[in-house]
């Protein structure tokens, strides 16, 4: 079963071929008009825009479980 680091490291890899593969479309003038120029660097942004939101609740989710096992600390130093 897939982690889900793996996850998102293969979820960046696809968009990065996708977006690859968009540019080289946009840069050969393969694009019937101006709207479908715009409507594909939108989905371009956008897919980063969704990996960044990935690794950021990947991050965030990392973060809690090492602070769930981190002992808890009493009020009580002296």
């Amino acid at each position: 079963m897939m982690t889900l680091r793996q996850f998102v490291r293969n979820a960046e890899s696809v968009v990065g071929q996708q977006k690859g593969n968009m540019a080289i479309k946009l840069q050969k003038g393969q694009v019937p008009n101006m709207e479908t120029y715009h409507r594909q660097v939108g989905q371009a942004e956008g897919m980063d825009l969704a990996i960044g939101l990935m690794k950021d609740m990947l991050t965030q989710m990392e973060d809690a479980e090492r602070d769930a096992d981190l002992p808890e600390m009493t009020g009580d130093q002296s």
